[in-house]
């Protein structure tokens, strides 16, 4: 029996002979898996936030207050790898700078300077989580970016672990 698959390789390598690390795609690998059956392995969030996260608070120079914006339990009993990807659909008023699209975390949104506002998707043993973050440097005078009416668009897959080889 002759071995079998699929190889995609970088351009400028043969797929026939290319090293591992010069392949963009093989399937002499497991690849991760999605537990279809558990509805929390894959989904779209619209975050909107309606209202600002509370301001950090704090001594000179840097300052920064996580705030929990949605956690759900995954279902499985370690902590499984995961993947985002996130768009900011609508950025913060007054941002000038913001990242449009990140993975696992992002800056939403940041004035010329001073203040920065970040999403982040954390997973432990138990949960996922989505944080919003806001930094202030006060040694400068910044105040802190007001994120309300931020919106963005979040897709998730929780995979399953412990794949065999």
């Amino acid at each position: 029996m002759s071995d079998f698959g699929i190889k995609v390789s970088e351009e400028g390598f043969d797929a026939q002979d290319a090293e591992v690390d010069n392949l963009l795609l093989t399937t002499a690998y497991p690849h991760a898996k999605i537990d279809t059956s558990n509805q929390t392995s894959f989904r779209n969030y619209l975050i909107t936030f309606q209202n600002d996260i509370p301001n950090p608070v704090g001594t000179f120079p840097n300052v920064y207050r996580d705030t929990l914006v949605h956690s759900f339990e995954h279902g499985y009993d370690y902590t499984p790898a995961y993947w985002s990807l996130c768009e900011v659909v609508i950025p913060p008023s007054g941002a000038a700078y913001y990242q449009r699209i990140f993975q696992d975390s992002g800056l939403i949104g940041t004035p010329v300077v001073g203040s920065e506002a970040y999403f982040n998707v954390k997973v432990d043993h138990e949960k996922v989580y989505f944080i919003a973050t806001k930094y202030l440097n006060t040694g400068i005078g910044g105040t802190a970016l007001s994120i309300a009416g931020a919106q963005l668009r979040l897709r998730l897959f929780v995979f399953v672990e412990h794949i065999k080889q």
